[in-house]
């Protein structure tokens, strides 16, 4: 994704401010040359008024905020970690915001030689994001960068609060699998994915070999805070829907392979609201087996909010 100015087309932008806005216009490229793993040409350009985009814009000063470090014990050694909120980027325009943070990242040996790599800065995952009005923000996308694209703040909003979120047990995964029924997610179940959030299940159904439903994030979700959509519901289908065999070659040795493939899980997320839209298509499987799946599985995890290490930043607008 790149933003241009077209009248200095090198020159990369975001929300940062503009000479003679009035006159602007910001083209937007996307180009990619494989998709789904097919070769081909896929080029999109849309001109937007530079203006217009700004419009409303605000931003937050980019600011270091260092917690005190924690100490892990690994292998029989002791390992301290920096924890801080290192703000880099952090602004929103009319439908929806960018985040960046530091997360410095560092290698360090282990004890049995391997590599390990430290983050002393939180990442976007581990924060619970508010406005000053009480709503909740919501990661609907990251990227290479580690930046993330965020809902956005109520109209009125004049500041963000960043909430650390860690284990309620620091010596213990507190994590478990949790089950929840056909009949649950048909009625419009609400799953708790920790004691601080999670998501409720909206628009079930299953229509020519396809299910769908929404995930409607409330809280601290972990996966909408972080900006991807992983299989957090997962189906127990094993033994239950027809599969497609698929003979792989080519393999180390020049070994061939049976695959079983049951169908492609996809996802897109609202952008406005972080409601995460899930399409699961079966190649083979009739809608009378995908009715027979009745259990679905998710991950439960005990998390908290560390409130003392909370960080306001004020939004302040962006001049054109």
């Amino acid at each position: 994704l790149v933003f241009k100015r077209r009248r200095q087309p090198e020159t990369l932008a975001a929300l940062y401010p503009h000479r003679n806005p009035e006159r602007e216009e910001i083209t937007i490229e996307l180009s990619d040359d494989n998709a789904l793993g097919r070769s081909g040409k896929w080029d999109f350009t849309v001109t937007l008024d530079g203006e217009s985009v700004r419009a409303g814009a605000k931003a937050a000063e980019p600011a270091d905020y260092p917690m005190p470090p924690v100490t892990y014990e690994i292998g029989g050694e002791s390992y301290t970690v920096g924890r801080g909120i290192y703000l880099k980027y952090l602004a929103f325009g009319p439908v929806g915001g960018v985040l960046q943070l530091d997360t410095r990242e560092r290698e360090v040996t282990g004890p049995d030689g391997s590599e390990m790599v430290f983050s002393d800065g939180l990442s976007p995952g581990e924060l619970y994001i508010t406005d000053d009005t009480g709503k909740t923000l919501y990661a609907n996308r990251s990227t290479a960068s580690g930046a993330v694209n965020l809902t956005a703040p109520s109209e009125g909003a004049s500041s963000i609060t960043l909430t650390p979120v860690v284990p309620a047990d620091p010596d213990g995964s507190g994590a478990e699998e949790r089950t929840v029924t056909l009949d649950e997610l048909k009625a419009g179940v609400t799953i708790a994915t920790s004691p601080i959030g999670g998501y409720t299940v909206e628009n079930f159904s299953i229509q020519d070999g396809t299910i769908c439903f929404d995930l409607a994030p409330y809280g601290w979700a972990a996966h909408s805070a972080s900006g991807i959509s992983p299989e957090i519901l997962r189906p127990e289908d094993d033994g239950k829907i027809t599969e497609v065999k698929e003979e792989v070659t080519g393999l180390q040795g020049g070994e061939t392979a049976t695959f079983l493939k049951s169908g492609l899980l996809s996802s897109i997320v609202d952008p406005q609201t972080g409601v995460i839209s899930f399409r699961h298509d079966y190649y083979a499987a009739t809608d009378a087996e995908l009715n027979t799946i009745t259990e679905w599985k998710y991950i439960y995890t005990e998390m908290k909010l560390d409130t003392e290490h909370a960080v306001t930043v004020q939004l302040n607008p962006l001049e054109s």
